[in-house]
């Protein structure tokens, strides 16, 4: 009777509710962007990430974006990153490459009245351009006669809704594509070297700050290091 089509009432209401809760989640989910290098070929993201003062590279994990296309919200081919033995070279290389450069840069400073020493939170200009020489040395050993290639860049990468998308290293690996190769979505070099003379650091920065933008900024590696990689 009238009791039962009022819980029928509140149970649709509640059902109406938790349908607009969803969309809600869902609507503000699509505020994270998709990368633009983000394609259904790609097999991996390699990042530089440091693990206590020890800095690597590593095959990440590809983003868990809320983008419109489920194509975006799964890793392309997770066994491939998990158990080939091409990723685990790769990641070798990059490694062995990194090592001849002399490792990862650290910026020592004074904070506060006493000395310390971090890795650099910014790629060094001149390291991009040196791992791009290094993918193009594995594509064409390697990678090309599998189907495959690797490319090194500067991509921008939106972590979150609320702030704008970063720059960060990586090198992406694929399927091969010749035009993909140009490397369309990484920022040019010169470009992301000018945005580095325009951090915010205000009109009077500290010294700690000042010694970071030197050491990202005026890096190099040692002269014979892609005898050593070769």
């Amino acid at each position: 009777g009238t009791r039962r089509r009022a819980r029928e009432r509140e149970a649709d209401k509640r059902k109406r509710a938790r349908g607009r809760e969803k969309k809600t989640q869902r609507t503000m989910g699509c505020c994270v962007s998709t990368p633009e290098f983000y394609h259904p070929d790609l097999l991996a993201v390699l990042q530089c990430q440091g693990k206590h003062v020890f800095t690597s590279w590593r095959i990440t994990p590809l983003l868990k974006t809320h983008a419109p296309s489920p194509l975006y919200m799964r890793a392309r081919d997770p066994d491939w990153s998990r158990n080939s033995p091409v990723a685990i070279e790769l990641v070798d290389i990059l490694n062995g490459a990194l090592k001849d450069m002399g490792g990862w840069p650290i910026c020592e400073t004074i904070r506060c009245w006493s000395a310390i020493r971090f890795p650099v939170g910014s790629a060094p200009p001149k390291m991009v351009e040196a791992f791009k020489k290094v993918c193009q040395q594995v594509n064409e050993a390697k990678l090309f006669n599998m189907g495959l290639q690797c490319r090194a860049g500067m991509y921008k990468i939106e972590r979150r809704s609320d702030l704008p998308p970063g720059n960060e290293f990586c090198v992406l690996v694929e399927k091969r594509d010749d035009e993909k190769l140009r490397n369309v979505e990484a920022l040019d070099t010169l470009e992301y070297s000018s945005s580095l003379k325009f951090l915010a650091m205000g009109p009077c920065p500290p010294r700690d700050q000042r010694d970071h933008h030197a050491a990202v900024t005026t890096w190099s590696p040692p002269a014979n290091w892609m005898a050593r990689v070769q």
